[in-house]
């Protein structure tokens, strides 16, 4: 059987008899003679870690259901005193270690593979191979900048030539180009590219390249659009797909579909048009950067 102890009813010091006042917190004794409490009877509260000497339901200090009492009893007022740090106490009992879960890990390497495929994208832009083989973002996500001089002249002198000569579909291919190259600076500049990629493909509905680069437009906005973007991304991948059925072995299409429906959230279909792009061509830049992705993807049980 448990010894009886005297105890503060304020804050639970041990207390000696004949005690009217308790030596830890100065608390005064009822009547001058302390209360007792059972050790085996006392409850400390599980969330708090107060001791209480009370017969409520809930603990004295934070409020909180002590366990084997009964609902229905009312519950004390909170003692201020001991509010702040024992308030403290129940958040840092209550707070739970982060754990890595599959899904974090899955995000993480998502994060990992575009930026890694962005970096690609810069070294071609350095290398001076041609913009409209993969997926181009603006510098700053959200944001403009003005195009460089070379590009703004190149629009200027096109739309003069096409306007002179609306047959001319050679200069509204390297009009839309330049927009499109433009646009991944200001993507201001990126409905006007998707006009001209519109009007170009008129006459040449099976220019895969072409057909791609209007996706990657609607792509772009997409990704600066919120509002909107659910229906960007359907209509950037109806280009590329349309591009695709013209043209089955148009790596750069399959690489890109595999980009979108990533964004877009069905990693199933984003990974088939990437083993597609290494079945193609596994030895070329972008085969390389679709095994690596689809790696990742393995990896983390996509």
């Amino acid at each position: 059987m448990a010894t009886a102890k005297l105890v503060c009813s304020e804050c639970g010091n041990e207390l000696s008899r004949g005690d009217r006042f308790c030596p830890k917190c100065g608390a005064r004794i009822d009547d001058g003679t302390p209360q007792t409490k059972s050790t085996a009877a006392s409850l400390t509260c599980e969330i708090c870690g107060h001791v209480n000497t009370h017969t409520g339901a809930y603990c004295e200090a934070c409020g909180a259901k002590l366990p084997g009492r009964t609902f229905g009893e009312p519950a004390p007022v909170e003692k201020s005193p001991a509010s702040t740090s024992q308030k403290k106490k129940a958040i840092s009992r209550n707070a739970q270690p982060f754990r890595f879960q599959p899904r974090h890990y899955a995000a993480g390497v998502f994060v990992i593979a575009l930026l890694g495929y962005f970096i690609y994208l810069e070294l071609q832009r350095d290398t001076g191979e041609h913009l409209h083989t993969g997926m181009q973002v603006p510098a700053t996500q959200g944001s403009s900048s003005q195009p460089p001089k070379e590009i703004l002249d190149a629009i200027e002198r096109l739309e003069t030539q096409v306007r002179d000569n609306p047959t001319n579909d050679g200069a509204k291919l390297l009009l839309a180009n330049a927009l499109h190259d433009a646009g991944m600076h200001d993507p201001r500049m990126l409905p006007r590219a998707i006009d001209a990629y519109k009007e170009y493909l008129k006459k040449k509905p099976d220019d895969p390249n072409a057909r791609v680069d209007l996706g990657i437009c609607y792509f772009e906005l997409g990704k600066l659009d919120t509002t909107r973007k659910g229906s960007l991304f359907s209509m950037a991948i109806s280009e590329m797909e349309s591009a695709m059925k013209t043209s089955p072995t148009h790596q750069p299409g399959a690489f890109n579909l595999g980009i979108v429906y990533l964004y877009a959230g069905n990693v199933k279909e984003s990974n088939r048009w990437f083993k597609k792009a290494i079945d193609l061509n596994p030895e070329s830049d972008l085969g390389k950067r679709a095994k690596d992705i689809l790696d990742q993807h393995a990896q983390a049980g996509l």
